[in-house]
């Protein structure tokens, strides 16, 4: 809770948008596209309408990830990039591709936001208890299916606290295989194991799966 009391005393955001121009023309070269000025212009618009509105969700955000017992970093910058061939949303660094609408990229956030915590070396006993919860019920998915488990249900859980942003999670759970290798296999498993709505501690229920999957 310390840091959400630094939260309101200085309003700075924790999740912090930028556009770089070095970064997006690096990620253009990996997929064999062309940088040009026009997509600095762009990303550099883009990046503060996008901070605008996650300013409006952020503290919910964060108080649900606190709630759940997940410690957050300080400051997260999450960079801004043209939607190139090939790239998608990804957490280290959070990067997130201009997409037109900006209510996929708010849903967008939140899910690498999740990973972001995850990784967080203050989680990393929280992490290693679901994992291996996870592993031990599911040991023939792979590693992202396993992990996804955890962050999809992560996600709905505070994407439903957003009523503008929740009706977008149909659409992620229909995410391709091939695209997001997992993600739509983890969506199926907790469908079938759970009903998300009845769910006050996520961490409770994915640290005792087994319970979970006999009812």
């Amino acid at each position: 809770m310390g840091q959400q009391r630094q939260r309101e005393i200085t309003h700075m955001a924790v999740v912090q948008f930028r556009y770089s121009n070095i970064y997006d023309m690096n990620l253009a070269k990996w997929s064999d596209a062309v940088w040009q000025y026009e997509n600095e212009l762009q990303g550099k618009q883009y990046a503060p309408d996008l901070q605008d509105r996650w300013q409006t969700h952020e503290d919910l955000i964060l108080k649900a990830l606190d709630q759940y017992g997940f410690s957050f970093p300080p400051k997260v910058i999450a960079y801004i990039v043209t939607a190139w061939p090939g790239i998608t949303a990804f957490s280290d660094p959070l990067t997130i591709p201009l997409y037109e609408n900006q209510e996929t990229a708010l849903v967008k956030t939140i899910h690498e936001l999740i990973h972001v915590a995850l990784s967080y070396k203050k989680n990393h006993l929280l992490k290693e208890k679901i994992f291996v919860s996870i592993k031990s019920v599911f040991p023939d998915e792979s590693y992202t299916t396993q992990l996804h488990i955890a962050v999809n249900l992560l996600q709905e859980l505070i994407t439903s606290k957003i009523p503008e942003l929740y009706p977008l999670l149909a659409d992620e759970k229909q995410v391709s295989e091939e695209r997001y290798p997992g993600q739509q296999k983890a969506w199926k498993i907790l469908a079938k194991i759970s009903k998300v709505a009845e769910i006050e501690d996520p961490v409770d229920f994915l640290t005792r799966l087994n319970r979970a999957k006999t009812k």
